[in-house]
């Protein structure tokens, strides 16, 4: 199944269809151990990535996600917790434009901030924090 022709009309999210390829073909069923680091594209295309594959018959990709994939996400991003609560905290890791002066990131300069505060006010707990800032690193540093 190639689903190139799905993810093609905008240059932005052709880099979906390699993903697709790899639920679709199933490298991630052949390497279940295989971990893959999202860089820099966020998690808002997600709810729209899992429509289009289901409405094609697809794989559900959350499981896999929530299994072989990492996120790099601004916290500020539409809907960050409820992504995080639905994908798991364990996958997110914490990114930010700062001191990069683009007009992306709202909040570029406060991500750190606005984290903390998140934790201080309750909005997360301390092992939400702990693994965003620093302990999902660690494991896939650590490779076990």
């Amino acid at each position: 199944i190639w689903p190139f022709e799905v993810f093609s009309d905008s240059p932005s999210i052709r880099w979906q269809a390699n993903l697709c390829s790899l639920i679709t073909e199933g490298v991630l069923d052949r390497y279940p151990d295989l971990r893959i680091v999202v860089v820099e594209k966020g998690t808002t295309w997600i709810a729209r990535f899992q429509n289009t594959m289901l409405e094609h018959g697809w794989a559900d990709p959350i499981p896999y996600f929530k299994k072989n994939f990492w996120f790099t996400t601004e916290i500020e991003e539409d809907n960050f917790v409820e992504i995080a609560n639905n994908i798991g905290w364990d996958r997110m890791l914490f990114a930010t434009d700062y001191a990069h002066n683009d007009p992306g990131g709202k909040n570029r300069f406060n991500d750190v901030d606005m984290l903390q505060s998140w934790l201080n006010d309750n909005l997360i707990t301390q092992e939400q924090y702990d693994l965003i800032t620093h302990k999902n690193y660690f494991y896939l540093k650590a490779r076990k």
